[in-house]
């Protein structure tokens, strides 16, 4: 296999008056290159893979203690006096922290998706099609409503 490299002569005016070619044998090449692209495709699948795992983990994991910070906060709120000014704003401020968390963790697991998932997310093929995960679905609204805003700025007034 033969790789060719031209370039085109100019005369001293700039007009094109040939070219100049010169080849090079690719054939062992070619094989390296091909499982380069391999190679770089495994790993940036790995990679994603271990986002993804990581992302799962710490929604799934963390964001239960959230939840279950959230039920115990309901549960004490019970033992309190509710007409005390001091007891609603403890439960507030814990309600509004648990509120933080649980939008932290959110944040972090949809910065940790992977590339290939947000692909798959905007794209408008999959439109018809329900996500297999609530994250996927807010992934993918997030998505749509970017193209919205980016179409209608493109729209005539």
């Amino acid at each position: 296999m033969i790789g060719w490299r031209n370039a085109l002569l100019r005369d001293g005016e700039g007009r094109a008056i040939g070219t100049l070619s010169s080849g090079e044998d690719i054939t062992e090449r070619k094989p390296f290159e091909s499982a380069l692209r391999h190679l770089s495709g495994r790993l940036l699948y790995a990679q994603d893979e271990k986002r993804r795992k990581v992302a799962t983990e710490l929604h799934d994991g963390i964001g239960t203690y959230v939840s279950g910070l959230s039920l115990a906060l309901r549960k004490m709120r019970t033992f309190l006096d509710e007409n005390n000014p001091e007891h609603q704003k403890v439960v507030a401020e814990c309600r509004h922290l648990i509120q933080a968390a649980a939008g932290e963790i959110r944040s972090i697991f949809y910065l940790l998706h992977s590339p290939t998932m947000r692909r798959w997310a905007c794209d408008p093929r999959w439109n018809g099609w329900r996500a297999v995960s609530p994250a996927a679905e807010e992934l993918r609204s997030r998505c749509s409503s970017r193209r919205t805003s980016a179409a209608s700025k493109l729209k005539p007034n």
